[in-house]
């Protein structure tokens, strides 16, 4: 379990990784990429992912792409993402794929209106070579 578990709102501890993961480790991989259907990542944007007004978890990405104006820093990350780099994704301990990096590409490329997404399906096996182990899980 995550060391910041109850810090979490109840929808990310349902729903959310159970580990934290380093960025650099998991971009290193040699995973191959594939095509998939966006609605099978939309799931996620109706969690509370992202930051927004100096507050941690409280802005569902669906809400900024409901809405960009209202929230200009989220805005200016959407509309810059660079949809060229697949979104990595691995199966979360609920069976669902989750996304580990490309919430703010996935929104960018439904604004634009796509109906695919390229993908890195992470294998939970390689959860032990991307752990991020600076930061501590509890039992």
């Amino acid at each position: 379990m995550r060391r910041d578990h109850n810090d979490l709102p109840k929808e990310i501890q349902e729903e959310g990784m159970d580990f934290h993961w380093d960025n650099q480790k998991m971009w290193s991989l040699d995973i191959p990429i594939e095509e998939m259907d966006v609605c099978k990542l939309e799931w996620q944007l109706d969690l509370p992912f992202w930051d927004h007004a100096g507050s941690k978890y409280n802005l569902c990405p669906r809400d900024v792409l409901r809405d960009t104006d209202s929230y200009p820093d989220h805005k200016e990350r959407v509309l810059n993402a660079d949809i060229s780099c697949p979104i990595d994704i691995m199966e979360n301990q609920n069976g669902k794929l989750e996304i580990l990096d490309g919430v703010h590409r996935l929104v960018c490329l439904m604004l634009k209106g796509k109906k695919k997404v390229k993908v890195r399906n992470i294998s939970r096996e390689f959860i032990p070579l991307i752990e991020d182990r600076s930061i501590k899980t509890i039992l």
